[in-house]
This record gives structure tokens, C-alpha cells and sequence, in this order.
């Protein structure tokens, strides 16, 4: 492997591994209990973490739901996404 293969290899994979953010943003609408059981049963959290996330979103406007990688949020994002949520990932 040359020094040209070995940086590329090594840049494809680095992209692939980095962490990415599933967030959650604000949108008028939504029932704050579909909210809580779409966070409880999509992204695995507690009933008080998704409060908070809630909570964040509402004031802030957003709010970080899941650190991952990006496949595995991508899947999260889509189901989501169906329940009416509005979803991104960065």
C-alpha cells in the first residue's frame, strides 16, 4: 500500500466513524406525550431524559438527541421522521 492509498483509506474511514448528532427541533403541533413515547421508544431514553430533551427543544429550539454513528441515526431519523417529528442530523 502506497502513502496515497493508505491516506485515503485512512480519511474514508475516519468519515464513516466520526460521531454525528441527532437533533430534535422545535415544531409547533406535536403533542408533548407523542414526543416522550417517540424519545422513549426510538432512541432508548428514559421517560425523564426525553422531558428534558423536550424541555431543551421548546426553549431552545433544539436540542441534541443521540450521539452516534451515522448509519445507526439515520434509521432513528426515519422513524421519527414517520411519528411527525422534525429531525436532523449534523
Amino acid at each position: 500500500m502506497n502513502q496515497s492509498e493508505f491516506l485515503e483509506r485512512l480519511f474514508s474511514s475516519n468519515e464513516t466513524n466520526t460521531n454525528k448528532h441527532l437533533i430534535l427541533h422545535k415544531k409547533r403541533g406535536i403533542k408533548y406525550e407523542i414526543l416522550i413515547d417517540s424519545l422513549v421508544k426510538v432512541c432508548k431514553h428514559t421517560i425523564m431524559q426525553a422531558q428534558q430533551c423536550c424541555l431543551i427543544s421548546e426553549f431552545n429550539g433544539q436540542c441534541d438527541i443521540k450521539i452516534g454513528k451515522l448509519e445507526e441515526l439515520k434509521l432513528m431519523k426515519k422513524k421519527l421522521d414517520s411519528r411527525g417529528l422534525k429531525i436532523s442530523i449534523e
